[in-house]
């Protein structure tokens, strides 16, 4: 039990119930909402809802003098709490998650998380990148951070790259009464109807042939959304995709920006892709994609996070309908992907083949321009070139991503063309 207690991670909720804006003057309240109203809902751009702010903030200040031109004590502190720009009035409402900004090895992608220095305040990163691309090989040392303008600034890293947290995401999606009823509802419904003959019609994802094979323990036949004492058990999709921030261009060279982001199956369809309930794990930077394995170290804190709630579990210390708090599990279920429009001329499209792991393990591909990956209990499409037919090998079992990457190299080594972590 102690073990157990030991490896239990804790997400803090309680930002979610609160709001700085509730404490505010009514005055200062409506021009937040004037300024959410004209960012939000009118979809203005920025530097139009800021001069509407700027207007109305100089309206109220000339409202509060007295003839004299004064401004007494009250007034003053009501008009200090009045935003200047969308920026702060977005701040009251506590709608920017927990992030943590990452930097990036220029050239091999590699990622490096802060760290804290005793007496300091800002993150502290490492000057050059100590990763080995290749296993054997040399450390990439290229750097990583900017140079100093003075001595007493700070580094800041060339490249970076900030991830969302994802159980923040999951305490703020559950401190929504309705939303977490109906994640709730999805797993009794599926708990309800597991040992009935399939229906003639899907509905539901959750009424597919795979969710009644996908078990959280298979050992003791348990599968993952028959949810045990009250748990709380949330399936998501993953998707990844690359864009051009530039627009599309034939000849000219571009910026390719990436997503990595989530929707949680539970929810019903309708309510499942709306902007709010996406989880957006992070933003790729460019401005090239990085190619093959190099994406993997983008999804690390992601796989980190989805490691840590499928085999241990995560209590969110509050939800909407739970004030004591709950414990949760998530997991990847299924991965959509598109193909890369350059790819296409080199694929035989119809060898495509539909795999589902149950442990972290480590796949790569021979000869096999693409392999679409997730994590634990992922339903993994795995499209195959077509010299040699393409060879699919399941590695054992990895403790962490660096390891299952030696694993593959030292056993492989030249063959090697993409790894995936599934």
């Amino acid at each position: 039990i102690l073990n157990s207690l030991r490896r239990l991670m804790f997400s803090l909720a309680a930002d979610h119930y609160t709001c700085a804006a509730d404490t505010l003057h009514p005055v200062s309240q409506v021009a937040i909402l004037l300024g959410v109203v004209c960012s939000v809902v009118a979809g203005l751009g920025g530097r139009v809802a800021d001069m509407v702010l700027g207007l109305v903030s100089m309206i109220i200040v000339l409202v509060a003098r007295d003839a004299q031109g004064a401004i007494d004590d009250r007034r003053a502190e009501m008009l200090r709490h009045v935003p200047q720009n969308v920026r702060t009035a977005l701040s009251q409402f506590n709608l920017d998650g927990k992030t943590t900004v990452y930097a990036v090895c220029p050239a091999c992608h590699y990622t490096y998380a802060p760290t804290d220095e005793l007496g300091s305040f800002q993150p502290v990163y490492p000057e050059r990148c100590q990763n080995m691309p290749h296993p054997g090989g040399g450390v990439c040392g290229e750097p990583l951070l900017e140079p100093r303008s003075s001595s007493s600034s700070p580094y800041k890293p060339l490249k970076t790259f900030v991830y969302q947290h994802f159980h923040d995401y999951l305490a703020g999606l559950l401190s929504q009464p309705d939303i977490e009823r109906a994640m709730d509802k999805a797993c009794d419904d599926f708990a309800a109807s597991v040992h009935q003959p399939p229906p003639d019609y899907t509905r539901t994802v959750f009424d597919g042939k795979f969710f009644s094979t996908f078990y959280h323990d298979e050992a003791q036949n348990k599968l993952f959304l028959v949810r045990p004492n009250g748990e709380g058990r949330y399936a998501f999709a993953l998707f990844i995709d690359f864009f051009s921030a530039e627009g599309k261009s034939l000849h000219n060279a571009h910026a390719s920006l990436g997503i990595i982001a989530m929707a949680c199956l539970n929810l019903p369809a309708d309510i499942r892709y709306k902007p709010e309930n996406i989880y957006l794990a992070g933003i790729v930077p460019g401005p090239e994609e990085p190619k093959l394995a190099l994406l993997n170290h983008y999804q690390a804190p992601l796989i980190s996070d989805m490691c840590q709630s499928w085999t241990d579990g995560v209590f969110i210390s509050r939800t909407a309908l739970c004030p004591h708090g709950r414990m949760t599990r998530s997991a990847i279920a299924v991965g959509v992907f598109d193909l890369p429009a350059e790819q296409l001329h080199s694929l035989d499209i119809t060898r495509i083949g539909f795999a589902v792991f149950a442990t972290c393990t480590v796949v790569f591909i021979f000869h096999a321009p693409i392999v679409t990956y997730g994590h634990v209990g992922t339903l993994a499409r795995c499209v195959t070139g077509p010299s040699n037919g393409g060879m699919l090998r399941r590695l054992p079992t990895a403790t962490t991503f660096s390891e299952g990457m030696e694993y593959a190299g030292r056993s492989y080594g030249g063959c090697l063309t993409g790894i995936r972590l599934v």
